[in-house]
């Protein structure tokens, strides 16, 4: 039979599903474990109508599809499936709407454990974990996992360049923020050099005092108001 379908499907997503044996654990080392142990040089991992491997019978089933590649995404894990044509025609028609995973998992304690390789899938309308099975393109592989790659790479060169600006202004912020610092710092040296500068109140009333002795002084010798003198002292002064 004929696997020449191909369809990118969600397998699970991220997060804690119940099973009876206890609760899955599928998070992103779950994903990487998986995806690395379904490399294999000797076929890929079968894909059946219900789960006919958990229960073997004396009646060989053959499978309707095949897993090509297990991928990661950002909030699960997801598969490229090859079906034969009328389990594509199932699965896009509706007819056979979701997927089972059948999986070795490892015990993590306290009832709960990790999925850590993809044993089979089960094509079933009565799914243990929601989204399982949902179709999230159905263009050949190639192009699919291009169009991905692609738009991974341009949004790491765009995080990268989002950096780099946050860095630079961060730097520039700082540099302003030095300057403005020095700039206080000198206006507040120029302001008490400034108060340093200016006399005080003690000194102004003795230079008033000697002012106002020489005004006399002048009145006396020129004949003139003291008033009249006093102007003219204080005039030369400044």
């Amino acid at each position: 039979m004929k696997f020449d379908r191909e369809l990118l499907q969600v397998l699970c997503p991220f997060g804690e599903w119940s099973h009876s044996k206890g609760m899955q654990v599928v998070d992103e080392e779950a994903a990487r474990r998986m995806k690395r142990a379904a490399w294999s040089p000797l076929g890929q991992i079968p894909v059946y109508v219900g789960h006919p491997d958990d229960a073997p019978s004396t009646r060989k089933i053959s499978p309707v599809g095949k897993i090509k590649k297990i991928c990661r995404t950002k909030d699960g894990i997801a598969v490229v499936a090859a079906y034969s044509q009328k389990a594509y025609d199932d699965i896009v028609s509706g007819r056979l709407s979701a997927m089972s995973p059948r999986w070795k998992m490892e015990l993590l304690g306290s009832g709960k454990y990790r999925p850590v390789k993809l044993l089979s899938v089960g094509l079933t309308n009565n799914p243990n974990i929601p989204e399982s099975g949902r179709i999230i393109d159905a263009a050949p592989r190639s192009e699919t996992l291009g169009r991905a790659k692609k738009s991974g790479e341009n949004i790491g060169e765009r995080i990268a360049r989002c950096g780099e600006r946050l860095r630079q202004a961060s730097q520039k912020a700082a540099e302003i923020g030095a300057r403005a610092k020095s700039a206080k710092i000198a206006e507040r040296l120029a302001e008490r050099a400034s108060d340093a500068s200016q006399p005080t109140p003690s000194e102004r009333r003795a230079r008033a005092a000697k002012l106002a002795e020489i005004a006399a002084e002048r009145s006396r010798r020129l004949g003139e108001p003291y008033t009249k003198s006093f102007a003219a002292v204080k005039r030369r002064a400044i």
